[in-house]
Protein backbone atom coordinates (compact mmCIF):
# COMPACT_ATOMS: atom_id res chain seq x y z
CA UNK A 1 0.00 0.00 0.00
CA UNK A 2 1.04 3.87 -0.24
CA UNK A 3 0.18 6.48 1.36
CA UNK A 4 -0.66 9.90 -0.40
CA UNK A 5 -0.99 13.06 1.84
CA UNK A 6 -4.07 14.16 -0.38
CA UNK A 7 -5.67 16.60 1.89
CA UNK A 8 -7.35 16.74 5.39
CA UNK A 9 -6.58 12.87 5.36
CA UNK A 10 -4.46 10.53 4.06
CA UNK A 11 -5.29 8.52 0.79
CA UNK A 12 -4.15 4.80 0.99
CA UNK A 13 -3.77 3.36 -2.64
CA UNK A 14 -2.73 -0.35 -3.46
CA UNK A 15 0.54 -0.86 -5.38
CA UNK A 16 -0.33 0.05 -8.95
CA UNK A 17 0.94 -2.47 -11.79
CA UNK A 18 4.45 -1.92 -12.81
CA UNK A 19 5.36 0.21 -9.96
CA UNK A 20 8.71 1.52 -10.70
CA UNK A 21 9.52 3.72 -8.13
CA UNK A 22 7.78 5.74 -4.81
CA UNK A 23 10.13 8.91 -4.64
CA UNK A 24 10.44 10.22 -1.48
CA UNK A 25 12.73 13.61 -0.01
CA UNK A 26 15.92 12.49 1.78
CA UNK A 27 14.31 14.17 4.81
CA UNK A 28 16.49 15.40 8.20
CA UNK A 29 15.55 14.81 11.86
CA UNK A 30 14.00 17.70 13.38
CA UNK A 31 15.76 20.02 15.30
CA UNK A 32 15.43 19.00 18.93
CA UNK A 33 15.74 23.26 20.17
CA UNK A 34 13.98 25.28 17.50
CA UNK A 35 13.84 28.23 19.35
CA UNK A 36 17.56 27.49 21.02
CA UNK A 37 18.89 27.48 17.03
CA UNK A 38 17.21 30.59 15.90
CA UNK A 39 18.39 32.62 19.03
CA UNK A 40 22.01 31.58 17.73
CA UNK A 41 21.02 32.95 13.94
CA UNK A 42 19.66 35.97 15.27
CA UNK A 43 22.89 36.57 17.25
CA UNK A 44 24.94 35.52 14.45
CA UNK A 45 23.58 36.27 11.17
CA UNK A 46 25.05 35.23 7.95
CA UNK A 47 26.13 38.54 6.36
CA UNK A 48 24.05 40.30 8.30
CA UNK A 49 24.13 42.82 11.45
CA UNK A 50 22.99 41.11 14.76
CA UNK A 51 19.02 41.55 14.75
CA UNK A 52 19.70 43.45 18.25
CA UNK A 53 22.28 45.58 16.82
CA UNK A 54 20.04 46.51 13.07
CA UNK A 55 16.84 47.26 15.51
CA UNK A 56 18.46 49.58 18.10
CA UNK A 57 17.79 52.93 16.40
CA UNK A 58 14.60 51.94 14.76
CA UNK A 59 11.59 54.01 14.71
CA UNK A 60 8.75 51.37 12.64
CA UNK A 61 9.39 47.88 12.34
CA UNK A 62 7.29 45.54 9.84
CA UNK A 63 7.54 42.26 10.13
CA UNK A 64 6.33 40.08 7.33
CA UNK A 65 5.05 36.69 7.59
CA UNK A 66 4.54 34.31 4.63
CA UNK A 67 0.70 33.70 3.76
CA UNK A 68 -0.96 30.44 4.64
CA UNK A 69 0.51 28.50 1.76
CA UNK A 70 3.70 28.60 4.00
CA UNK A 71 3.88 25.84 6.87
CA UNK A 72 6.54 26.74 9.44
CA UNK A 73 6.12 27.53 13.52
CA UNK A 74 5.02 31.47 12.73
CA UNK A 75 4.27 32.54 16.17
CA UNK A 76 7.22 30.28 17.57
CA UNK A 77 9.58 32.53 15.09
CA UNK A 78 8.13 35.62 15.29
CA UNK A 79 7.91 35.84 19.38
CA UNK A 80 11.56 34.94 19.45
CA UNK A 81 12.58 37.45 17.40
CA UNK A 82 10.17 39.90 19.19
CA UNK A 83 12.77 39.43 22.14
CA UNK A 84 15.17 41.32 19.78
CA UNK A 85 13.19 44.26 19.42
CA UNK A 86 12.90 47.05 22.09
CA UNK A 87 10.35 48.68 20.25
CA UNK A 88 6.74 49.07 21.80
CA UNK A 89 3.91 46.69 19.78
CA UNK A 90 2.48 50.10 19.00
CA UNK A 91 5.94 50.37 16.60
CA UNK A 92 5.71 46.74 15.34
CA UNK A 93 3.70 46.10 12.30
CA UNK A 94 2.84 42.77 10.74
CA UNK A 95 1.64 42.27 7.02
CA UNK A 96 1.08 38.74 5.64
CA UNK A 97 2.52 38.59 2.40
CA UNK A 98 -0.33 37.21 0.01
CA UNK A 99 1.14 38.30 -3.38
CA UNK A 100 -1.50 37.29 -5.44
CA UNK A 101 -3.38 34.70 -2.80
CA UNK A 102 -6.60 35.65 -1.89
CA UNK A 103 -6.71 36.86 1.52
CA UNK A 104 -8.00 34.24 4.11
CA UNK A 105 -8.98 34.37 7.78
CA UNK A 106 -6.87 34.36 10.86
CA UNK A 107 -7.50 31.11 12.04
CA UNK A 108 -5.34 30.03 8.95
CA UNK A 109 -2.44 32.37 9.73
CA UNK A 110 -0.61 29.94 11.66
CA UNK A 111 -0.59 32.94 14.00
CA UNK A 112 -1.92 32.85 17.94
CA UNK A 113 -4.61 34.47 19.30
CA UNK A 114 -2.07 37.06 21.68
CA UNK A 115 0.10 37.71 18.75
CA UNK A 116 -3.17 38.48 16.55
CA UNK A 117 -4.48 40.80 19.24
CA UNK A 118 -1.26 42.86 20.46
CA UNK A 119 -0.23 43.58 16.95
CA UNK A 120 -1.31 46.05 13.95
CA UNK A 121 -1.83 43.45 10.99
CA UNK A 122 -2.14 44.49 7.25
CA UNK A 123 -2.96 41.08 4.87
CA UNK A 124 -1.18 42.33 1.81
CA UNK A 125 -3.36 42.58 -1.80
CA UNK A 126 -1.58 43.26 -4.51
CA UNK A 127 -3.99 45.43 -6.11
CA UNK A 128 -4.33 48.06 -3.61
CA UNK A 129 -2.71 50.91 -5.52
CA UNK A 130 -3.08 53.46 -2.99
CA UNK A 131 -2.17 51.02 -0.17
CA UNK A 132 1.81 51.26 -2.55
CA UNK A 133 4.59 53.05 -2.48
CA UNK A 134 7.07 52.78 -5.37
CA UNK A 135 10.88 51.86 -3.84
CA UNK A 136 12.13 52.60 -6.92
CA UNK A 137 13.31 50.12 -10.53
CA UNK A 138 14.82 46.86 -11.41
CA UNK A 139 17.29 46.86 -14.38
CA UNK A 140 17.17 46.05 -18.38
CA UNK A 141 17.16 42.43 -18.09
CA UNK A 142 16.90 39.42 -20.93
CA UNK A 143 16.23 42.26 -23.76
CA UNK A 144 18.01 39.93 -26.62
CA UNK A 145 15.76 37.15 -24.68
CA UNK A 146 12.21 39.05 -25.54
CA UNK A 147 13.11 39.81 -28.45
CA UNK A 148 13.37 36.62 -29.71
CA UNK A 149 10.34 35.88 -27.87
CA UNK A 150 8.36 38.55 -29.26
CA UNK A 151 9.29 37.71 -33.11
CA UNK A 152 8.59 33.92 -32.67
CA UNK A 153 5.05 34.95 -30.96
CA UNK A 154 4.34 36.75 -33.81
CA UNK A 155 5.50 34.27 -36.14
CA UNK A 156 3.35 31.69 -33.87
CA UNK A 157 -0.12 34.04 -34.47
CA UNK A 158 0.19 34.92 -37.82
CA UNK A 159 -0.42 31.22 -38.73
CA UNK A 160 -3.28 30.99 -36.40
CA UNK A 161 -4.68 34.36 -37.09
CA UNK A 162 -7.69 33.53 -39.10
CA UNK A 163 -9.00 31.11 -36.44
CA UNK A 164 -8.11 33.66 -33.93
CA UNK A 165 -9.69 36.74 -35.84
CA UNK A 166 -13.04 34.24 -35.95
CA UNK A 167 -13.21 33.63 -32.45
CA UNK A 168 -12.72 36.92 -31.68
CA UNK A 169 -15.36 38.19 -33.64
CA UNK A 170 -18.00 35.60 -32.25
CA UNK A 171 -17.26 36.90 -28.83
CA UNK A 172 -17.36 39.95 -29.67
CA UNK A 173 -20.71 40.28 -31.82
CA UNK A 174 -22.41 37.82 -28.53
CA UNK A 175 -21.54 40.35 -26.14
CA UNK A 176 -19.09 37.59 -24.17
CA UNK A 177 -16.54 40.34 -23.02
CA UNK A 178 -15.36 38.00 -20.29
CA UNK A 179 -13.64 36.10 -23.31
CA UNK A 180 -12.36 38.96 -25.57
CA UNK A 181 -10.90 40.25 -22.31
CA UNK A 182 -9.08 37.26 -22.05
CA UNK A 183 -8.18 36.55 -25.69
CA UNK A 184 -6.63 40.38 -24.86
CA UNK A 185 -4.94 39.86 -21.64
CA UNK A 186 -3.52 36.79 -22.28
CA UNK A 187 -3.75 35.59 -26.17
CA UNK A 188 -1.39 37.44 -28.07
CA UNK A 189 -1.42 40.64 -26.93
CA UNK A 190 -1.06 40.01 -23.50
CA UNK A 191 1.85 38.11 -24.07
CA UNK A 192 3.45 40.08 -26.18
CA UNK A 193 3.05 43.54 -23.67
CA UNK A 194 4.10 41.07 -20.79
CA UNK A 195 7.36 40.37 -22.92
CA UNK A 196 7.96 43.80 -23.16
CA UNK A 197 7.45 44.81 -19.87
CA UNK A 198 9.60 41.79 -19.01
CA UNK A 199 12.54 43.40 -20.77
CA UNK A 200 12.19 46.83 -19.67
CA UNK A 201 13.39 48.44 -16.00
CA UNK A 202 10.61 47.26 -13.86
CA UNK A 203 8.80 49.73 -11.74
CA UNK A 204 8.73 48.05 -7.43
CA UNK A 205 5.84 49.35 -5.78
CA UNK A 206 5.40 47.69 -2.07
CA UNK A 207 3.23 48.07 1.02
CA UNK A 208 3.55 50.56 2.14
CA UNK A 209 4.36 49.63 5.69
CA UNK A 210 7.33 47.94 4.10
CA UNK A 211 8.51 50.61 2.17
CA UNK A 212 8.49 53.21 5.07
CA UNK A 213 9.66 51.23 7.69
CA UNK A 214 13.06 51.23 9.70
CA UNK A 215 13.65 48.05 9.54
CA UNK A 216 12.04 45.25 7.59
CA UNK A 217 12.00 41.36 8.70
CA UNK A 218 10.83 38.91 6.37
CA UNK A 219 9.76 35.40 8.03
CA UNK A 220 9.20 32.74 5.75
CA UNK A 221 10.46 28.82 4.36
CA UNK A 222 12.72 27.41 2.22
CA UNK A 223 11.26 24.79 -0.20
CA UNK A 224 11.25 23.95 -3.68
CA UNK A 225 9.22 26.57 -6.64
CA UNK A 226 8.65 25.42 -10.39
CA UNK A 227 10.03 28.44 -11.17
CA UNK A 228 11.86 30.32 -8.33
CA UNK A 229 14.14 27.61 -7.94
CA UNK A 230 13.60 27.59 -4.17
CA UNK A 231 11.45 29.77 -2.03
CA UNK A 232 12.32 32.12 0.57
CA UNK A 233 14.66 34.97 0.96
CA UNK A 234 13.91 37.96 -1.38
CA UNK A 235 10.52 36.19 -2.42
CA UNK A 236 9.03 38.35 0.61
CA UNK A 237 9.21 41.39 -0.94
CA UNK A 238 8.68 40.78 -4.55
CA UNK A 239 6.05 39.12 -4.84
CA UNK A 240 5.15 38.90 -1.26
CA UNK A 241 4.38 42.20 -0.43
CA UNK A 242 4.32 43.48 -4.47
CA UNK A 243 1.90 45.20 -6.14
CA UNK A 244 0.77 43.38 -9.27
CA UNK A 245 1.97 45.61 -12.06
CA UNK A 246 5.31 44.39 -10.30
CA UNK A 247 4.35 40.68 -10.11
CA UNK A 248 2.88 40.42 -13.59
CA UNK A 249 6.65 41.13 -14.83
CA UNK A 250 8.33 39.22 -12.88
CA UNK A 251 6.26 36.21 -13.26
CA UNK A 252 6.02 36.40 -16.76
CA UNK A 253 10.02 35.73 -17.09
CA UNK A 254 8.90 32.71 -15.78
CA UNK A 255 9.37 31.74 -19.71
CA UNK A 256 13.16 31.59 -19.61
CA UNK A 257 14.88 28.66 -19.59
CA UNK A 258 16.85 29.36 -16.89
CA UNK A 259 13.14 30.21 -14.43
CA UNK A 260 13.06 26.14 -13.11
CA UNK A 261 12.49 24.17 -10.64
CA UNK A 262 15.54 24.07 -8.17
CA UNK A 263 17.65 26.15 -10.66
CA UNK A 264 19.34 29.19 -8.62
CA UNK A 265 22.15 29.93 -10.40
CA UNK A 266 21.22 32.49 -13.28
CA UNK A 267 17.47 32.43 -12.37
CA UNK A 268 16.27 35.49 -14.02
CA UNK A 269 13.06 35.67 -11.66
CA UNK A 270 15.35 35.21 -8.60
CA UNK A 271 17.82 37.60 -9.84
CA UNK A 272 14.79 40.03 -10.45
CA UNK A 273 13.38 39.38 -7.03
CA UNK A 274 16.59 40.35 -5.62
CA UNK A 275 17.23 43.27 -7.07
CA UNK A 276 13.65 44.38 -5.66
CA UNK A 277 14.45 43.38 -2.08
CA UNK A 278 17.83 45.34 -2.90
CA UNK A 279 15.81 48.57 -2.97
CA UNK A 280 14.62 47.98 0.96
CA UNK A 281 16.82 49.14 3.25
CA UNK A 282 17.87 46.70 6.61
CA UNK A 283 16.12 44.01 5.20
CA UNK A 284 16.54 41.06 7.62
CA UNK A 285 15.28 37.36 6.76
CA UNK A 286 14.66 34.50 9.06
CA UNK A 287 13.80 31.22 6.75
CA UNK A 288 13.26 27.81 8.29
CA UNK A 289 13.72 24.59 5.89
CA UNK A 290 11.32 22.65 7.19
CA UNK A 291 10.71 18.33 6.30
CA UNK A 292 7.95 16.88 4.42
CA UNK A 293 7.17 15.90 7.75
CA UNK A 294 6.41 19.67 9.14
CA UNK A 295 9.17 19.56 11.34
CA UNK A 296 12.09 22.58 11.23
CA UNK A 297 15.32 21.44 10.18
CA UNK A 298 17.10 24.17 9.50
CA UNK A 299 16.95 28.19 10.31
CA UNK A 300 18.97 30.43 8.80
CA UNK A 301 18.82 34.59 9.39
CA UNK A 302 20.73 37.59 8.10
CA UNK A 303 20.92 38.48 4.34
CA UNK A 304 18.34 38.33 2.09
CA UNK A 305 20.46 36.10 -0.24
CA UNK A 306 23.84 35.14 1.65
CA UNK A 307 21.53 33.26 4.38
CA UNK A 308 19.19 32.29 2.27
CA UNK A 309 21.56 30.52 0.00
CA UNK A 310 23.44 28.52 2.97
CA UNK A 311 19.01 27.88 3.51
CA UNK A 312 19.13 26.34 0.19
CA UNK A 313 22.37 24.05 0.63
CA UNK A 314 20.07 21.93 3.24
CA UNK A 315 16.97 21.77 1.11
CA UNK A 316 18.95 20.76 -1.80
CA UNK A 317 20.47 18.26 0.16
CA UNK A 318 16.64 16.99 1.53
CA UNK A 319 14.76 17.79 -1.59
CA UNK A 320 17.03 16.92 -4.46
CA UNK A 321 16.19 12.84 -5.45
CA UNK A 322 18.75 11.85 -8.10
CA UNK A 323 16.34 9.83 -11.00
CA UNK A 324 16.39 10.14 -15.01
CA UNK A 325 14.00 12.09 -16.27
CA UNK A 326 11.62 11.04 -19.28
CA UNK A 327 11.78 7.73 -17.76
CA UNK A 328 7.99 6.86 -16.78
CA UNK A 329 4.60 6.42 -18.69
CA UNK A 330 2.52 7.62 -15.70
CA UNK A 331 3.32 9.47 -12.75
CA UNK A 332 1.12 10.36 -9.60
CA UNK A 333 1.76 12.97 -7.64
CA UNK A 334 0.56 14.47 -4.43
CA UNK A 335 0.93 16.55 -1.18
CA UNK A 336 -0.81 17.54 2.21
CA UNK A 337 -2.52 20.62 2.93
CA UNK A 338 -1.88 24.00 2.23
CA UNK A 339 -0.55 22.27 -1.02
CA UNK A 340 -4.02 20.23 -1.20
CA UNK A 341 -6.11 23.14 -0.54
CA UNK A 342 -7.02 24.28 -4.27
CA UNK A 343 -6.05 23.10 -7.62
CA UNK A 344 -4.21 26.61 -7.88
CA UNK A 345 -1.84 25.75 -5.48
CA UNK A 346 -2.34 21.99 -6.58
CA UNK A 347 -0.38 22.64 -9.97
CA UNK A 348 2.89 22.50 -7.89
CA UNK A 349 2.74 18.95 -7.98
CA UNK A 350 2.73 18.75 -11.79
CA UNK A 351 6.26 20.50 -12.40
CA UNK A 352 8.19 17.56 -10.61
CA UNK A 353 6.23 14.63 -12.57
CA UNK A 354 6.36 16.86 -16.13
CA UNK A 355 10.51 15.75 -15.23
CA UNK A 356 10.20 12.33 -15.32
CA UNK A 357 7.11 11.51 -17.35
CA UNK A 358 7.76 10.24 -20.91
CA UNK A 359 6.02 12.04 -24.03
CA UNK A 360 2.54 10.66 -24.44
CA UNK A 361 2.00 9.37 -21.19
CA UNK A 362 -0.11 10.66 -18.16
CA UNK A 363 -0.02 12.64 -14.69
CA UNK A 364 -2.53 11.74 -11.88
CA UNK A 365 -2.70 14.53 -9.15
CA UNK A 366 -4.27 13.58 -6.07
CA UNK A 367 -5.25 16.30 -4.27
CA UNK A 368 -8.42 16.60 -1.98
CA UNK A 369 -9.14 21.14 -2.68
CA UNK A 370 -11.84 22.20 -0.66
CA UNK A 371 -11.10 25.37 -1.68
CA UNK A 372 -12.09 24.59 -4.86
CA UNK A 373 -10.56 25.91 -7.99
CA UNK A 374 -8.55 28.94 -7.47
CA UNK A 375 -8.92 31.27 -10.36
CA UNK A 376 -9.15 28.97 -13.71
CA UNK A 377 -7.91 31.84 -15.58
CA UNK A 378 -4.46 32.17 -13.69
CA UNK A 379 -4.46 28.21 -13.90
CA UNK A 380 -4.84 27.39 -16.73
CA UNK A 381 -3.25 30.58 -18.77
CA UNK A 382 -0.41 31.79 -16.64
CA UNK A 383 0.50 28.63 -14.65
CA UNK A 384 0.20 25.88 -17.55
CA UNK A 385 0.97 27.89 -20.38
CA UNK A 386 3.78 29.72 -19.93
CA UNK A 387 4.89 27.73 -16.77
CA UNK A 388 4.32 24.26 -16.98
CA UNK A 389 3.86 23.83 -20.47
CA UNK A 390 7.87 24.29 -20.38
CA UNK A 391 8.35 20.86 -18.08
CA UNK A 392 6.19 18.73 -20.16
CA UNK A 393 7.08 16.54 -23.37
CA UNK A 394 4.11 16.63 -25.75
CA UNK A 395 1.07 14.98 -25.29
CA UNK A 396 0.25 14.01 -22.06
CA UNK A 397 -2.82 14.05 -19.93
CA UNK A 398 -3.23 15.78 -16.35
CA UNK A 399 -6.01 13.89 -14.58
CA UNK A 400 -7.02 15.43 -11.33
CA UNK A 401 -8.27 12.84 -8.49
CA UNK A 402 -10.26 15.71 -6.14
CA UNK A 403 -13.62 16.50 -3.99
CA UNK A 404 -14.28 18.63 -6.43
CA UNK A 405 -17.57 18.34 -9.18
CA UNK A 406 -16.52 17.37 -12.38
CA UNK A 407 -17.23 20.72 -14.07
CA UNK A 408 -15.40 22.96 -11.97
CA UNK A 409 -12.23 20.62 -12.60
CA UNK A 410 -12.97 20.26 -16.33
CA UNK A 411 -12.54 24.57 -16.32
CA UNK A 412 -8.89 23.95 -15.76
CA UNK A 413 -6.10 21.85 -18.00
CA UNK A 414 -6.82 18.85 -15.98
CA UNK A 415 -9.63 16.20 -16.86
CA UNK A 416 -11.57 14.83 -13.65
CA UNK A 417 -11.29 11.44 -12.20
CA UNK A 418 -12.77 9.82 -9.18
CA UNK A 419 -10.50 7.79 -7.64
CA UNK A 420 -6.71 7.02 -8.20
CA UNK A 421 -8.08 3.41 -10.04
CA UNK A 422 -9.91 5.28 -12.65
CA UNK A 423 -7.22 7.27 -13.94
CA UNK A 424 -5.32 4.24 -13.64
CA UNK A 425 -7.08 2.32 -16.18
CA UNK A 426 -7.11 5.76 -18.31
CA UNK A 427 -3.91 5.63 -18.03
CA UNK A 428 -3.23 2.24 -18.80
CA UNK A 429 -5.61 1.88 -21.86
CA UNK A 430 -3.33 5.78 -23.19
CA UNK A 431 -0.12 4.15 -22.78
CA UNK A 432 -0.60 0.30 -22.68
CA UNK A 433 -0.42 -2.41 -20.18
CA UNK A 434 3.53 -2.31 -20.24
CA UNK A 435 3.49 1.34 -18.92
CA UNK A 436 5.70 2.00 -15.99
CA UNK A 437 4.73 3.92 -13.18
CA UNK A 438 6.63 6.16 -10.43
CA UNK A 439 4.70 8.02 -7.22
CA UNK A 440 5.88 10.97 -5.67
CA UNK A 441 3.84 11.00 -2.62
CA UNK A 442 5.24 14.29 -1.23
CA UNK A 443 5.80 16.04 -4.67
CA UNK A 444 6.35 19.76 -3.83
CA UNK A 445 8.95 18.82 -1.35
CA UNK A 446 10.97 16.97 -4.50
CA UNK A 447 13.23 17.72 -7.08
CA UNK A 448 14.37 15.27 -9.37
CA UNK A 449 17.68 15.63 -10.45
CA UNK A 450 19.73 13.78 -12.90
Amino acid sequence: MIELPYGSKPMQIKDPPNLKAVILPNDKPGMTDFQGELRKVLDNPTGQKPLREMAKNAKKVAVIISDPARRFPKTETFNVVREYLPQPDSDITIIIAYAKHPVLPQERWGLSEEIIKRYKIINHTCNDLGAMKKIGTTPHRLKDFYIDYIYDEIKRSLKHAPATLVRFLKNLVTFNFQAVRKMIRLGIIGRLVFAFLASRKKTVLINKAVAEADLVIALGQIKPHYFAGYAGGAKSILPGVAHIATIGPNHFMKTHPKAKLGIIEENVVRQDMEAAAALVPNFFIVNVVMSSKGEPVKVVAGDYIKAHREGVKTAREMFEVKFPARSAEIVIVSDSLPVANNIYQSTKTVAPAAIIVKPGGVIIVATECPDGVGGALVINEVIYQLGLTRYLPDNVDCLLVSSLPDKDVCTTFCQPAHTVDEALDFAFKKCGNKAEVVVLPRATFTVPVQ
